[in-house]
């Protein structure tokens, strides 16, 4: 399984995931426990490709030059001196909000959310439009329309579904 993979997995069950020094902490964010049927397969995952799992994180932590900020006076701004900003606490990443808007392709509304969290949470409001998460977006970049469809119908019918 790719890193990313992981993470977003470990994510999505749960947990919070960061780097200190060299070790990977995982904080587990919702009430009750863990699913350890779950969870022990991708922790045993994490173990074997940690390197591969730091370096990845590490670079989470990194900001492309082209990546839009939130700035204290609430302009935005395209960051080149990006390690600076940060450890001044100059920037921050901007927090994206669900938005609902009209798919051509599909011919009817859709959400795009941030993540795994605000999928459920509309989920649990019974949304019934397809809901797609901020990441699936570009996974979906350049498919033909049939496989556009079938995912398209698969979201619709299994709501809070998301990509392998």
């Amino acid at each position: 399984m790719k890193p990313e993979t992981l993470i977003r997995e470990v994510r999505q069950i749960g947990y919070q995931i960061r780097v200190k020094d060299e070790d990977i902490l995982l904080t587990w964010t919702k009430e009750g426990h863990p699913p350890a049927e779950t969870i022990t397969p991708l922790l045993l995952l994490l173990k074997q490709q940690k390197g591969a799992i730091l370096e990845y994180l590490r670079g989470e932590d990194e900001i492309k030059s082209d990546e839009q900020f939130s700035l204290p006076w609430g302009e935005s701004m395209q960051v080149n001196h990006k390690k600076r900003l940060i450890s001044e606490g100059r920037v921050q990443r901007v927090k994206m909000a669900p938005v609902k808007i009209y798919s051509r392709l599909f011919n009817e509304e859709i959400y795009i959310v941030a993540d795994r969290e605000e999928m459920e949470a509309l989920v649990s409001k019974g949304i019934k439009e397809a809901i797609y998460q901020a990441w699936e977006i570009p996974v979906l970049k350049g498919k033909n329309k049939e496989s556009l469809g079938a995912v398209h119908q698969i979201k619709k019918l299994f709501p809070g579904s998301a990509l392998a």
